[in-house]
Parts: structure tokens; sequence; C-alpha cells
């Protein structure tokens, strides 16, 4: 897990990990996290310019809610000859805001397309519930993802998606 960008001369010239073993960079540093995250990531005080994007930016742009994501290995013979490579689901029912959470799940079967991305007989599924989870719910599992009762609330969070699928 990343723990720091690494700045010298007021540019990014690698990473910090938990545990404290660093990467250094051979180009440049790119990150996959979101916006708030990658900026945090970045101490204060390190390139004048890059603190002044990160206020504006911080302060212009809306943050989205969190994703439940599920990542799956499926025998073939679970996702049916005619199903598309990809569907969205709306529900339970359309009553209510179309941003509830677990209320619209994307699912994406991408094997279907390229049957390389799975064994023979098998394929891979990726589904979402579409930005509609509130992160603080999560909070309270800060620490403890290794419990019983984060893998019951995990479970639950993810029925919808389940469901979907």
């Amino acid at each position: 897990t990343v723990e720091r960008v690494v700045v010298e001369d007021g540019r990014a010239v690698g990473v910090e990990l938990r545990g404290g073993k660093t990467i250094r960079a051979r180009k440049g540093v790119v990150s996959n996290a979101d916006l708030k995250n990658t900026y945090d990531l970045v101490g204060r005080g390190l390139n004048e310019k890059f603190d002044e994007e990160r206020d504006a930016n911080l302060k212009n742009v809306k943050l989205c809610k969190s994703f439940v994501h599920v990542h799956l290995g499926v025998p073939a013979s679970a996702i049916p000859e005619d199903a598309p490579p990809q569907w969205t689901v709306v529900g339970p029912s359309w009553d209510g805001p179309i941003d509830k959470s677990g209320k619209v799940v994307v699912v994406s079967v991408p094997s279907k397309l390229d049957p390389s991305l799975a064994p023979e007989g098998y394929h891979v599924v990726h589904a979402y519930g579409a930005g509609n989870e509130p992160y603080d719910l999560w909070k309270e599992f800060e620490g403890k993802t290794n419990t019983e009762a984060y893998k019951a609330f995990k479970e639950e969070r993810a029925r919808s998606i389940f469901d979907a699928i």
C-alpha cells in the first residue's frame, strides 16, 4: 500500500510503501487513486503550484460516493449463452432516488467478448454499485477488516450486486 508520494526538488520521484520501502520512478508517478486520495499522498509545502492546484480542485470538485465492486471467476454455465457482455439492473423498483445505495448495478462479463480473459469453461465477472455507496457506513471498520462483523457487513452491502449478477 502506498503511504506517500516522494517529492524531491518539487518533483514526484517515487512512492513510499507501508513498511518504509521506497520505489523510485523512472519517468514519473502515476496514480490510479481518486483525486482526493491522490492529493492526500502528497505532502503540503513540497511544491507551491501543486498546493495551489490541490486547493482549487478540492474546493471546486464534488466528490462522488464510494463504489462497491465484486470481481468473480465463474463457470461459463453460470452465465447464459445469450446474455450480453454487459447489463445494468435498476431495482428493486424505480421508486425513490436513482442514487440510492444498491439501486443501480452494472455487470460486465468481458470474457464474453475476449475468451482469453478466463480459462476455458469459465467467465470473469466485474459488477459494481454505480457510485452510490455511503462511505460513512464503512468507517467503523477501518483497521478491522479481518473481523466477522466486517465480513457480514460486506456481504450485506454487496447483496444487490450478487442479485444483479
